[in-house]
């Protein structure tokens, strides 16, 4: 039998005579070991880890809505509240299913409003989860009541704590959200974010909400797509048998033709809305850095392995002596297994370190912020990290042990003759060359990421949005009107306008990389119009200036004036160049006429424009075009003013705001955003997988040089 104890004694008394052998070995473990145990967490966190607070989150699946049309075959995380209701009455392997629609919205009006993210909630939300509260109660059905909803608010406990200052007598205070008043009746426990990563500051209920972001025939428009879903199975039900009955429920629901919309069947997804079936690059990125990850783990191995077959081979004399006196090849092989064990357990122990404060910056690019920051080592991450330092310590000590102890150690009792056998290994040339090709082959990967993000950041997409500052806010949840929204923003728009570092200021119903609105087009002369993948087309409604402001250059023709926002003359469009291709490839476009929807009167094209993205920053050309703003519009939600400054966009986004904010008496929330921070995640897969892929492929390097020298220096 193996006395293991006396192994481990023995193991550290000769880590200790060779301190700085044991520093580079743990060193080199412990960067292999952390670089491998913080990719794993992150992959944990998106697509393993069970939501905090939710009970039995095994049984809980995410359905989806699989469509297949003309504009493509994909599956909608997003239903109308019929599907949900058709899930929720009609398929009996669910035992509950719940909704939930997640806004952005104002605390409080005026100069003290604070943004807050709202998530309204179907009756059943908190049930379905098994959720418990952690202060008073939570949401339930009675409360979600369509025509009489109950105005009640939970609380998450960071809201709580860190926006309203941990109020002990918060339980039954009046909040002002929107346009509406609530009354906090609970606070979800310490770390409940419900069936997502990053947790809304309150919940209310979802028939409060709806009816002011979907319209107040919500309940019964099918074609209005604002909801996620998620499902608890009931006991004994399995997925495919859940799978046929939502499939029924929702093509009995949409049988009448005109809103199938082209449904195939219900697709269930894991609770964990990472793994699919919803196509997410971040997530790619992340399962390729954390397989580049353990590329280093293996470099870091194979560095640590040559270190140990050196120190075997120069203690060959020690080894023959112990094997003359009786002691076995297996022996040997378990001495300096220990030896690879004890120096990545230790290895483990800072690579623990280095995960907690090493890998925040890794975290925070590949992770939402709320998850990122509450990130904490565990349980799981440490049975992670103990896993993965069992492995190297295996990979970096069995295959020099078996050099060591297979070899013969006759000629080492005699002078010099393990310097002849150290010269000739061919495992320590295997462990260099293997180290070098590693670390060769993520250089390469990190140069082709790098060209990547290089090509995408070259696509012209239009627009020149690096000084420009968008300013949003949601008036039509506050009640205003259709005009009350137009005077607002153009009071908003006169002053900021006065402001020293502001070039320019626009209006615009729609914008780049948010959304616009889709139209029914007929042209004179075609019987058909071409049709792009990419759906369309279509339009924005816009204020003179909005073109300059966002920087989509005139090309042909003029822009809008003001007079074409008068009522019985603004009937005039400035089309996209991919729009004036299609439709006139041979003709002039300018003074074509076009009849949008169901319109009477010829809309004149006065002018052609550079055709900006609409969601994208790589997308198809899409036919789109751009119409005046009237000084009474009929639009109540999407509304946002452009803004062009002179200097750096983020630095003055603050004080245009409290210009903008200012404007008008009582005012919910601005928003103020560089566009250039809202267009930056559009390339984060790029610039995570150039940054990571880089850093990882100089980490491999610097490992296999580091150890290159340090079995030369060793030798």
């Amino acid at each position: 039998m193996i006395d293991v104890l006396a192994e481990v004694r023995q193991a550290t008394r000769s880590l200790r005579r060779t301190p700085g052998f044991t520093l580079a070995a743990v060193l080199t473990l412990a960067l292999g070991i952390g670089a491998t145990t913080t990719l794993v967490s992150v992959v944990d966190t998106l697509m393993f880890r069970p939501p905090v607070g939710v009970a039995e989150p095994t049984g809980l699946v995410r359905p989806y809505l699989h469509f297949v049309s003309s504009f493509g075959d994909w599956p909608a995380a997003t239903v109308s509240y019929p599907d949900f209701t058709d899930l929720r009455d009609h398929v009996p392997a669910f035992n509950s299913v719940a909704a939930y629609y997640t806004v952005s919205s104002s605390l409080g009006l005026g100069a003290e409003a604070r943004p807050v993210q709202v998530s309204g909630v179907s009756g059943g939300y908190f049930h379905a989860l098994g959720a418990s509260p952690w202060r008073g109660r939570l949401l339930q059905p009675q409360d979600d009541s369509i025509g009489a909803p109950a105005h009640v608010a939970v609380l998450s406990e960071r809201f709580w704590r860190a926006d309203l200052g941990a109020d002990p007598g918060v339980i039954g205070r009046e909040l002002r959200v929107g346009a509406d008043q609530f009354t906090v009746v609970g606070i979800a426990r310490p770390g409940f974010a419900g069936p997502d990563l990053t947790a809304p500051d309150l919940w209310i209920p979802l028939s409060v909400l709806a009816p002011t972001f979907a319209g107040r025939e919500f309940a019964t428009v099918r074609t209005s797509y604002f909801i996620r879903l998620f499902a608890r199975l009931a006991p004994g039900a399995s997925e495919a048998v859940a799978t046929q009955q939502a499939t029924a429920a929702i093509a009995q629901g949409r049988a009448d033709s005109t809103i199938s919309n082209g449904f195939r069947n219900v697709v269930l997804g894991p609770i964990q809305q990472a793994r699919g079936p919803e196509s997410n690059r971040s997530v790619r990125v992340a399962l390729w850095l954390a397989l580049v990850s353990g590329i280093v783990l293996l470099v870091a191995c194979a560095n640590a392995g040559n270190l140990l077959l050196a120190r075997g081979l120069a203690r060959a004399r020690e080894f023959a002596i112990r094997k003359a006196l009786g002691a076995r090849r297996s022996d040997l092989v378990v001495t300096l297994g220990v030896e690879s064990l004890m120096l990545a357990a230790l290895g483990g122990v800072v690579a623990g370190f280095i995960c907690v404060w090493g890998g925040g910056a890794i975290r925070r690019f590949l992770l939402p912020a709320a998850a990122a920051e509450s990130f904490h080592l565990d349980l799981r991450i440490c049975a992670v990290a103990g896993l993965v330092s069992l492995f190297a310590g295996l990979l970096a000590g069995v295959l020099p042990g078996f050099r060591v102890a297979r070899g013969d150690l006759t000629p080492a009792l005699k002078e010099g003759g393990d310097r002849e056998g150290y010269r000739r290994s061919r495992l320590r040339s295997a462990l260099v060359v293997a180290q070098v090709g590693m670390s060769t082959m993520l250089v390469i990967g990190a140069g082709l990421f790098v060209r990547s993000l290089r090509n995408v950041l070259a696509v012209d997409t239009g627009y020149d949005l690096s000084k420009v500052v968008l300013l949003s806010v949601d008036l039509s949840a506050q009640g205003y009107k259709p005009d009350q929204v137009a005077s607002a923003f153009a009071a908003m728009r006169d002053a900021v306008s006065r402001h020293p570092g502001v070039q320019s200021a626009a209006i615009s119903v729609g914008g780049p990389f948010g959304w616009s609105f889709g139209t029914s087009l007929r042209v004179p002369g075609h019987d058909t119009l071409p049709r792009l993948p990419s759906g369309g087309p279509y339009y924005q409604q816009v204020t003179p200036e909005y073109l300059k402001t966002v920087g989509l250059r005139v090309v042909q023709g003029r822009d809008f004036a003001a007079s074409d926002q008068i009522e019985g003359v603004g009937h005039v469009a400035v089309i996209g160049q991919t729009m004036a291709r299609l439709l006139w490839p041979d003709a002039n476009p300018l003074g074509q006429c076009l009849y949008l929807g169901d319109g009477k009167i010829c809309t004149t094209v006065i002018g052609v424009a550079e055709d900006g993205h609409r969601n994208q920053a790589l997308e198809e050309k899409q036919m789109i075009l751009y119409v005046p703003l009237p000084l009474h519009p009929e639009a109540e939600r999407g509304t946002a003013l452009y803004v062009r400054v002179g200097g750096d966009a983020a630095r003055l986004a603050p004080s245009i705001r409290t210009m903008a904010q200012s404007a008008v008496p009582n005012l919910p929330y601005v928003q103020a955003q560089a566009m250039s921070e809202i267009v930056a995640p559009q390339y984060n897969a790029w610039r995570m997988g150039a940054t990571l892929f880089s850093l990882f492929g100089a980490l491999a390097l610097a490992l296999a040089a580091i150890g290159i020298y340090g079995l030369l220096a060793y030798m």
